[in-house]
């Protein structure tokens, strides 16, 4: 799976391994100077079931599909607000699509 920017950015996150976290800081694997989002803002990582997106106790919460959350399970289609930036989770396109994960940020 991977995420897209709904606005602004296009080039999309792929999901790995790795957590991806959304935040401020600079460390965030998705880093914004929006003040709507906390230094560290939300976390999209596996868990023993799947893909879940967790809170990290941010000021103005994390939402999956217009509901805020504390955790929750993603899925292809889910759309997850933190702060100003809005993600929808995909699919990733095979490598013959045109655009995907090359695009530019």
């Amino acid at each position: 799976m991977q995420l897209r920017a709904t606005t602004g950015h296009t080039r999309p996150v792929r999901l790995s391994d790795d957590p991806v976290t959304i935040g401020r800081h600079p460390s965030c694997t998705i880093r914004s100077a929006d003040d709507q989002l906390s230094r560290m803002h939300c976390v999209i990582e596996q868990n023993g079931s799947g893909w879940v997106v967790r809170d990290l106790d941010s000021r103005n919460g994390t939402k999956l599909n217009g509901i805020r959350i504390d955790e929750s399970p993603l899925g292809v289609g889910d759309i997850v607000k933190a702060g100003g930036l809005e993600f929808r989770v995909e699919e990733v396109p095979d490598e013959g699509e045109v655009g995907g994960a090359h695009e530019p940020w």
